[in-house]
């Protein structure tokens, strides 16, 4: 566990520049790339170069998030002037939480998954179109290229058009020209991952605050 000390002031500026972090790697982070099979690099780097800089997004996201938690919930609770003795009677995801920890991060925390949850949302979607049109496409590609061959080079080489030949050009043409998708992080088991920690994590929030607001009596005074 790392313990780090600062001040309200140096909390409430580094939270500003967290969120401001947060939606910025959320919404520049490529959570899977499609490319042709038969080319090995993209931009320079490697297909395991690419997958690594994926994970690595994905897990600094990850980290800003905890950052982000840890550091809001410090700043609630000093400002209600809670102590040790503070009772934390919420757990999500095996850690004990406060109402006023929990209030917050669902005001402010759940946003930003949504988001990632979003964005990659949209990282699948495309995916699964990319295959769709390209396994669409490839074929009637493939058959078109075949015929030009044939019309092409082996006419002129005096070569018979036979069912082989064209055969051959066109799985020649697919190796070629085939789509596929670099998802190191395997997006649609996130995706089903976050959205079960979102319905979850809402659920049991709503339920708390409906008992503790049903339940609890303030006074008011003027």
């Amino acid at each position: 566990m790392t313990t780090e000390p600062m001040t309200i002031h140096e909390a409430l500026s580094e939270l500003k520049m967290l969120d401001k972090r947060i939606r910025g790697k959320i919404s520049t982070t490529s959570f899977a790339v499609t490319h042709k099979a038969a080319v090995k690099k993209i931009d320079g780097k490697t297909i395991e170069e690419i997958s690594d800089s994926i994970k690595a997004d994905y897990n600094s996201i990850c980290d800003l998030l905890k950052r982000r938690v840890a550091i809001k919930n410090a700043v609630v609770l000093s400002n209600a002037g809670a102590g040790d003795n503070v009772t934390r009677d919420i757990n999500i995801d095996g850690k004990d939480y406060t109402l006023a920890e929990i209030i917050d991060m669902k005001n402010c925390v759940l946003p930003l998954v949504e988001t990632l949850l979003n964005f990659m949302t949209k990282s699948k979607n495309s995916k699964d179109s990319d295959f769709l049109y390209n396994e669409k496409k490839l074929q009637e590609d493939a058959d078109e290229y075949a015929v030009r061959y044939a019309s092409n080079y082996v006419s002129k080489n005096d070569k018979s058009t036979d069912d082989a030949t064209l055969q051959r050009c066109k799985e020649s043409f697919k190796a070629d020209h085939t789509v596929e998708v670099i998802d190191p992080l395997k997006i649609d088991a996130k995706v089903e991952t976050i959205s079960k920690w979102i319905d979850e994590f809402t659920s049991k929030v709503d339920g708390k605050i409906s008992v503790h607001n049903a339940t609890t009596t303030i006074t008011a005074e003027y």
